[in-house]
């Protein structure tokens, strides 16, 4: 009896499940460490948190931004260019494709990056995730209440009344019966000190949540990101260390996960993609925003492969190959503008092999 209903639940598994989905969601559930939410007891109608910057920017760095944030509650902040590194988030790339709709971004994952830079911030994250709705509030509420800022992923398009999805990250800094208030990290460049922050109401934060987790296929709803402090890390040598430099180049060479695929694999699937078929109007729109900021942070990474806070090995080499990179994400827009996919999907496949080259010579830096 055990045998057969072993074979029966086998062959249900098989008939109902993509087995991508499943290595997708097996790397979700593997790589972001996700602790299931229990309900909490909030008896405040009201929160908001005290002491923390607003901080954003024109580029696409609402995930580094995030942490920039976070990080303004425990001391001095350092420029953004620090935490992409710290978080390998501009040292990596994300292509996914999903019943026949794709996702391309000229980043690392960030939710595996937040975990990477424990060990230069002095922080523990935490990735709460549940299925239940009034649970995930009582939670964000629970948090608030203790002055600590919560990270949400949401669909941008949602919370600005518009149409597409627009993955994005904000961090969560209070709440009344009717809203929720936050932090925007995109859109211009500001630091602000006590500032009141947007917002939104509690159902359209909601539904901009679940179309974030649906948009990557999560095996969860509803998802948040908190940050415990642990202790006061030396920034200039942890950012540094040898377990930094070899996570961002594993996360610049990259993998594959099923229809996920990362760093340097994402510009060849991207490619392939673009290729076998070709690019509706709105799609182009998406890759052409996509594209830029990829050019916009390697000709941000080559130059601090250069600054100060380097300075302890050679990496002199390596900003010369992101320069490159960068004037093949240009060839890749200009290419697309002019509806010529084919010359598209050439640049992104020398990106995808100066990123692989840029991946194998930060793994030997500590050899040099």
């Amino acid at each position: 009896m055990k045998n057969k209903l072993s074979t029966f639940l086998l062959l249900t598994f098989l008939g109902s499940c993509n087995p991508a989905t499943f290595f997708q969601q097996r790397y979700y559930k593997d790589s972001y460490q996700p602790i299931s939410m229990e309900s909490q007891t909030v008896l405040e109608d009201s929160a908001t948190i005290k002491g923390m910057h607003c901080i954003s920017y024109s580029t696409a760095y609402c995930q580094s931004a995030c942490l920039q944030m976070i990080h303004s509650l425990y001391g001095d902040i350092e420029d953004i260019s620090y935490y992409n590194w710290a978080m390998g988030f501009t040292y990596g790339a994300y292509y996914q494709e999903y019943a026949g709709v794709y996702s391309f971004l000229p980043y690392s994952d960030p939710e595996t990056g937040l975990i990477q830079a424990e060990s230069v911030l002095g922080y523990k994250k935490n990735y709460l995730i549940s299925h239940d709705k009034d649970v995930f509030i009582s939670n964000i509420k629970a948090h608030l209440i203790k002055n600590q800022p919560v990270k949400v992923g949401v669909n941008s398009a949602i919370l600005e009344n518009r149409k597409g999805f627009y993955p994005h990250s904000i961090i969560l800094i209070g709440y009344t019966s009717e809203y929720v208030k936050y932090y925007e990290t995109g859109g211009s460049d500001r630091i602000l000190f006590q500032y009141e922050g947007e917002k939104v109401k509690w159902d359209r934060l909601i539904s901009a949540i679940t179309s974030f987790s649906q948009g990557f296929n999560y095996p969860w709803e509803y998802q948040l990101t908190v940050f415990d402090k642990t202790s006061s890390q030396n920034l200039i040598t942890t950012h540094l260390s040898a377990s930094i430099i070899q996570e961002n180049a594993k996360s610049v060479i990259g993998a594959s996960y099923g229809s996920t695929h990362l760093g340097s694999h994402a510009f060849i699937e991207l490619a392939n993609r673009i290729e076998q078929k070709d690019l509706t109007t709105d799609e182009s729109s998406y890759l052409l925003k996509s594209l830029s900021f990829g050019q916009l942070t390697r000709e941000d990474n080559a130059v601090y492969m250069l600054s100060d806070k380097m300075h302890t090995f050679n990496f002199t080499e390596i900003a010369v190959l992101y320069k490159q990179s960068a004037v093949e994400f240009k060839k890749s827009q200009n290419a697309l503008e002019k509806g010529n996919f084919k010359s598209c999907a050439k640049a992104l496949r020398e990106i995808g092999r100066i990123e692989n080259k840029i991946g194998e010579k930060l793994s030997q830096i500590l050899e040099i």
